[in-house]
């Protein structure tokens, strides 16, 4: 499925405006983490080209407005938050969680000014330490309740980075499994040989895959050199949640990623991992920092659901800016930026491998004329019971490690 210059754009332009913008915004997407961030604070945000200001009231409630004062165009984000709301830092103007002006200090009450101004204001929920941002018009969806983002008394570790690419080159990697084969094994051992060591892995290879829609996205499958149906890899599958996060799990481990576009060329990726209580993590209080994104903060206990976070920043590349190719997500950084900013899909020769990269980009461009015609997108509204999560107990594990 090779695409043309503007079917290109239509799929990886995401700014205000874009058909691929307005069809994310009907998509609750993470914007921040919450652990660490006290009530009182308030910081810049991005999500789909626009900035915003995002703040937490003094009783723990979350608000998230436009950046920029409708008065003089001050930035928000630093503003003083208030038990009413936010207070822009210039001259004083207050606004509420739904963008109402309260206060207008210098201006005269009975002329009612503040009556004619408001400010772009928009739902944000608090949901497994990331606080979720909806930005379409309307009544939002309840925000989905995957199980592994409600589930007490885990451990949670959170790693987040922002990676210099167009977030669908990210997603499409979740519809590639034979990249895990090569990318992670083969190359992985390719890799080592050089530094002089031996093979890290034995690798399996793939024999056939398939790809099926799904209540809640797409079901990858995958069958290795002897194996059959009834393995889990196949039977079960690895899920990729339209439009824009993938469901990973095995005996020791649940998790997903998301893959947040800030915009045309930036990706805010997050690994959030669940895991039993017991599991190695920071020690109490750690501080624990990630440049360039909000959230930054300490280990902490949940101590109301006996869950306990641990936050860091995904160790993507080295002190000097090279790709960390000794990490799976060091190698999927490198494979997803080395293609550009934006990839050129306008040069690309598919096989049959990559039948469920073709899938994704027919069901975006399926949704894309839906939202066009004023119709509510396919993945929008999960409902607001606990989402059940299909997991693997027992996979072959693809990688094999030699010792």
């Amino acid at each position: 499925m090779t695409l043309s210059i503007d079917e290109n754009r239509r799929l990886t332009e995401v700014g205000p405006g874009t058909p691929m913008g307005d069809l994310l915004s009907h998509y609750w997407m993470p914007v921040a983490v919450s652990v660490g961030w006290e009530p009182g604070q308030v910081r810049p945000v991005e999500l789909l080209g626009r900035r915003f200001a995002l703040f937490r009231r003094p009783d723990g409630t979350w608000s998230m407005l436009d950046e920029r004062c409708p008065h003089r165009g001050t930035s928000l984000a630093f503003g003083m938050v208030e038990e009413r709301g936010l207070r822009c830092p210039y001259h004083g103007w207050l606004f509420d969680g739904s963008g109402a002006c309260l206060d207008q200090p210098n201006e005269d009450p009975a002329l009612g000014f503040k009556h004619r101004i408001t400010q772009p204001a928009y739902p944000v929920r608090e949901l497994g330490g990331l606080v979720f941002a909806y930005l379409a018009p309307g009544t939002p969806p309840e925000l989905p309740r995957f199980d592994l983002l409600v589930e007490s008394d885990v451990e949670v570790s959170i790693r987040t980075a922002v990676i210099d690419c167009n977030w669908l080159q990210i997603v499409e990697n979740g519809l590639d499994p034979v990249h895990l084969e090569w990318l992670h094994g083969h190359f992985a051992n390719h890799q080592n040989r050089q530094s002089g060591n031996v093979d890290l892995y034995e690798v399996a290879h793939h024999e056939e895959i398939g790809f099926d829609t799904h209540d809640l996205g797409i079901i990858k499958r995958r069958l290795l050199e002897q194996q059959d149906r009834a393995e889990e890899d196949w039977s079960v599958g690895q899920l990729v949640l339209f439009p824009a996060a993938m469901y990973v799990s095995n005996r020791h481990f649940r998790s997903m990623q998301f893959r947040v576009p800030l915009d045309d060329v930036r990706t805010w990726h997050v690994w959030y991992e669940v895991r039993g209580r017991g599991a190695a993590a920071p020690a109490p209080g750690a501080e624990i920092r990630f440049p360039g994104r909000p959230g930054a903060g300490r280990s902490s206990d949940d101590t109301a659901a006996g869950t306990r976070y641990h936050v860091s920043e995904a160790e993507i590349t080295h002190a000097d800016g090279s790709f960390n190719l000794d990490t799976i997500d060091g190698q999927d950084v490198m494979a997803w930026v080395t293609q550009g900013p934006i990839a050129d899909r306008t040069r690309e020769r598919l096989g049959g491998a990559d039948r469920g990269i073709t899938l994704l980009r027919r069901l975006l461009f399926e949704q894309l004329t839906a939202v066009e015609q004023g119709l509510r997108p396919r993945w929008s509204d999960l409902g607001a019971d606990v989402i059940t999560m299909p997991r693997r107990t027992h996979s072959r594990p693809i990688l094999s490690e030699l010792t």
